[in-house]
């Protein structure tokens, strides 16, 4: 688990530690590490439950990501899309070859009120909606971690 700072920077946190640990998008440098990677999840959506994922196009994936996700159903985890989802600090990764998983939130009122404003602050993070999203992203990490094979790479275009 890695927390970022720097997102709103142009993603720099995530970047700099892409460059650091896996390689260089622009140069093709990939660095030992970048072969031990399965896939990278990203949550950043404020503090609401999380209710899906994002394949990002990765029709193999999002086959798995459903499979993994199954058991969550109780926990209000409802889907997995196989679209594609932008803006976040996931992108530098994914810009390497590394798979992504964007997670869909509850929206709250982060968008609304709080996103990139002085009221986003600690005191607004909904306790049991973090609970939820703590409890999915762990299971989730628990199958990738013990799957039998690395998350599909999507081939670089």
């Amino acid at each position: 688990m890695v927390l970022w700072d720097g997102e709103e920077q142009n993603e720099a946190g995530a970047k700099a530690y892409v460059k650091a640990h896996f390689g260089d998008a622009a140069t093709g440098l990939r660095l030992p590490e970048f072969a031990k990677i399965s896939v990278y999840f990203n949550i950043d959506s404020g503090s609401g439950k999380i209710r899906g994922f994002v394949a990002q196009k990765n029709a193999k994936a999002k086959s798995i990501l459903e499979s993994w996700s199954k058991p969550l159903r109780d926990l209000g985890v409802i889907g997995i899309s196989g679209k594609y989802d932008g803006g976040s600090d996931h992108i530098a990764f994914e810009k390497i070859g590394i798979p992504t998983v964007p997670s869909k939130q509850d929206p709250l009122d982060y968008d609304a009120v709080a996103h990139h404003t002085n009221m986003d602050v600690a005191d607004r993070v909904q306790t049991e909606d973090m609970k939820q999203a703590v409890a999915v992203l762990a299971w989730m990490l628990f199958q990738a971690s013990n799957a039998p094979e690395m998350m599909p790479r999507v081939p670089k275009q």
